[in-house]
């Protein structure tokens, strides 16, 4: 259920917005693209928000997406367990920066994916280092994803479910 725009609170709306979950969400598509000439699967929606928006779990990500996922996980136990309490507290947001984005044709859904819309990617924005990271990561996660096997493997990996 959302909650209203006026009663969240002021870091809640500013870091929390539709137009920011949309644009984390239009990278990991662009990312997901590179490796695997496909759209993101829609569930990755829901995974990549909560481990870009983390600032700890942004540091602990690989540097390198041949990392592989199954190796990583045992090594971050602590990650793949506070993934299904974010992915439940923020499952919300994702929704509506997904709607923001499908409405702003950041992205599309095809076969239960989300590919890319018809909109430039030549927008400005006044980025921080934190900005900057977390379209990096969102990327990143993307690509990663699109080299870690079939959806309900990774997701079966993380502990959650569609």
């Amino acid at each position: 259920m959302s909650v209203v725009w006026e009663k969240r609170t002021t870091e809640e709306q500013g870091l929390l917005n539709p137009p920011f979950m949309a644009l984390l969400l239009e990278r990991a598509v662009d990312g997901f693209r590179v490796e695997a000439g496909t759209g993101l699967p829609f569930p990755y929606a829901f995974l990549i928000v909560p481990l870009v928006l983390q600032p700890e779990s942004r540091r602990n990500l690989p540097q390198v997406v041949t990392t592989s996922l199954a190796a990583w996980l045992p090594q971050h136990a602590l990650e793949r367990e506070m993934l299904a309490i974010r992915v439940r507290g923020l499952k919300e947001h994702v929704r509506e920066g997904l709607f923001w984005g499908l409405q702003a044709d950041l992205f599309r859904i095809e076969a239960a994916a989300l590919v890319a819309g018809m909109q430039p990617k030549t927008r400005r924005f006044t980025s921080t280092t934190d900005f900057d990271d977390c379209l990096k990561k969102a990327r990143f996660l993307g690509r990663w994803f699109a080299r870690s096997g079939p959806v309900p493997t990774v997701l079966a990996m993380w502990g959650v479910r569609p």
